[in-house]
Formats: structure tokens, C-alpha cells, sequence
């Protein structure tokens, strides 16, 4: 008879416990949907009031009109059908129609940050470079596809980890690589490849529960803000780091018959700059893809001495083109695929 009791009370237990955690859901469901609580995003898990140059926090999770959204792997990526991105998330018209039509059509994808995406403070451009290098070739034939493949904030660390999930999908038959300038920025105590730890996968199934995220959100601001220790914030992704991740990215282009071209990213004129702004890092990183590209003997556009010597007004602020500067980048671009003859026939 105790036996029975026991089960009895353990289920009445149970079904207590289910029951108020299921109350609970609803509830911190209901009080996040009316931005009455925040909760736990993993782009937010650092944040530091104090610090305003996180880009990771800028470019995500701004309310419900964001054009971006959580990805586990990523860690934000364009929602799909949404403003300028298409049904596979990537800006331009829609590309489904033509995903299987490799025979009759050279893809080309454009992997970088916001300078590649034509993303601005406050908009976007009508047509950024890889837009514009689209209509440069098809002014000689219809069978180029170029894929805007840029997303802002993205260092070289997302941008590899997008090249693994589409390589299968559109079989491009180039890519060009353009990261360097938010793998400088500050990365607020934990770089881009901790993120993905294996603690931050054993708690995925977690992350869905919106009571879940609600206490690790405020726990996190109480441990940021009154327990740890503010230490020397280092770049998103290190220099060693950003080398790896650009010998992967050839590796893999390479394992999959793909030539591959790399670019340096445009910056103002750091000349003058505090020794310790982080955007000294970028001319570092600079430097860094001309010695792989030498090394693995790659292709490298040198945007960043061709629009400070001869363009320096084509910037709108310290790293993103003009509208004209988008046109001389794809003429530049267009230019050399036709001396290095990489134009697929």
C-alpha cells in the first residue's frame, strides 16, 4: 500500500512540477512577446554597458522588425523573405528557380561583411559591388550568377562556417573572400570560436525554453556587470585565428575544385589613430592575407591600397564604400578576373 502511495504521490509530483514549469513558459513567453522582460540571445551573452563598439550586439536582435535572426552555428543570419533578402536569405531576386542549372550558369559567391551586403549606418545601397561586377559580365553573356553572400558583422569566422553549409548547395564556380574588419573589432571577452563551445551545444535543447532564457539572460547581466572582472578585450578573432580561417576557406574551395580569390579590406586612413584603436588591427589582418595569399599562391585584389591612395573619398566612414565606390570595386574586380583569365567559360 506505501508502494503505492509513494508512485501516487511521485506522479502527483511530477505532474506538479510539469505543470507549473508549463505555467512558467507561458508566462515568461507571454512577458518576452510584450518586451516586458528581455531574455537570453547568445550574441547578448557579453554585453557590457560601458563598452559601445560590441558590433555583435548592433547587428542582431533589435526587436521584431530586425532583419535578422539567431542561428546556432552562426550565430545571426538574414531572416529569409525578408526586406532585401531573398527566399534562401541572401540579398537579391530569388535564385531557387536556377539552384540545379549548373550546366548553363557560372555562380560566383561573394562571402564578406557589410561593405560586400552594401550595408550603411541607417540603409542600404541599391547596388553594391557584387550587384554591380553582375551587370559588368553580363554585358558580355547571361550565364554569370553572382551571389551577394555578404552579411554585416560577419568576421572570417561566420563567414568560413557559411562557405561549409553552401558549397554543396549552389556549387560555386568561384569565391571571392572579404572579411578582415570585424575580426578586429572588440570581442568583449569571448572571441567568435567560443561561442560555439560544447557547453553551448549541450544547453541548445535549453536554449528553447523561453524560461530558460529569461534566468541565464539576467543571471548573465549580474555576473558581467558585479562578478567578473573587466579584462583586456582582444579582437573577435585573433591574427592567428584569422590566418587559420583563411587557409581553411582555401582548402576547402580547392577540395572542391573552386578557385578562390581573396580580398583586403578598405579602411580610412588609420595614420593618426590612438595606438590602442582596435582599428589598427585591420591593416594587421591586411597584411596577413597578402602572406597567404602568397604563401598558398591565391589571387588577392588589394582594396585597401587602391582606395587609400587613389580613391580615399569613396569611403562613407572608416570602412564601407560610397555608392561610386561600389562601381570601382566591381570594375576593379571585373578587371582583374579578366587578366588572370578566372572567368569560367
Amino acid at each position: 500500500m506505501n508502494r503505492k502511495q509513494n508512485i501516487l504521490s511521485g506522479i502527483i509530483i511530477v505532474c506538479g512540477v510539469v505543470f507549473l514549469l508549463a505555467l512558467s513558459e507561458g508566462i515568461a513567453r507571454s512577458l518576452t512577446n510584450s518586451y516586458i522582460l528581455s531574455y537570453y540571445k547568445p550574441i547578448e551573452l557579453v554585453k557590457q554597458h560601458e563598452q559601445e563598439e560590441e558590433l555583435r550586439l548592433t547587428n542582431v536582435f533589435s526587436g521584431p522588425e530586425s532583419e535578422f535572426e539567431y542561428d546556432p552555428v552562426l550565430f545571426w543570419r538574414p531572416k529569409k523573405n525578408w526586406g532585401i533578402f531573398n527566399e534562401l536569405g541572401i540579398r537579391g531576386e530569388s535564385v531557387t528557380s536556377n539552384l540545379d542549372n549548373t550546366s548553363s550558369s557560372c555562380t560566383i559567391a561573394a562571402y564578406g561583411d557589410s561593405n560586400t551586403l552594401g550595408a550603411f549606418q541607417g540603409g542600404y545601397f541599391d547596388s553594391p559591388w557584387p550587384e554591380e561586377l553582375s551587370k559588368l559580365l553580363r554585358q558580355h553573356t547571361s550565364h554569370f550568377r553572382v551571389l551577394n553572400m555578404g552579411v554585416s558583422g560577419y568576421s572570417s569566422y561566420q563567414g568560413l562556417e557559411r562557405f561549409r553549409q553552401d558549397i554543396d548547395i549552389f556549387h560555386p564556380s568561384l569565391v571571392f573572400v572579404a572579411f578582415g574588419w570585424n575580426d578586429a573589432s572588440p570581442d568583449m571577452g569571448i572571441p567568435d570560436k567560443e561561442f560555439n563551445s560544447l557547453l553551448s551545444l549541450l544547453l541548445s535543447p535549453l536554449n528553447k525554453s523561453r524560461l530558460f532564457q529569461v534566468i541565464k539572460y539576467y543571471s548573465d547581466i549580474v555576473f558581467y556587470r558585479f562578478i567578473r572582472k573587466p579584462g583586456q578585450n582582444g579582437p573577435r578573432v585573433s591574427f592567428t585565428d584569422f590566418r587559420l580561417n583563411l587557409i581553411e576557406f582555401i582548402r576547402l574551395a580547392r577540395d572542391n575544385n573552386i578557385p578562390i580569390v581573396l580580398l583586403t579590406r578598405p579602411h580610412a586612413d588609420f595614420t593618426h589613430a590612438d595606438i590602442d584603436n582596435w582599428r589598427l588591427r585591420v591593416t594587421v589582418n591586411n597584411r596577413i592575407l597578402h602572406e597567404v595569399a602568397s604563401q598558398y599562391n591565391v589571387p588577392l585584389i588589394d582594396m585597401e591600397e587602391l582606395f587609400l591612395n587613389q580613391y580615399p573619398n569613396e569611403l562613407i566612414d572608416d570602412c564601407h564604400f560610397t555608392e561610386n565606390g561600389h562601381a570601382i570595386a566591381a570594375k576593379e574586380i571585373y578587371s582583374f578576373l579578366q587578366r588572370e583569365q578566372l572567368l569560367c567559360k
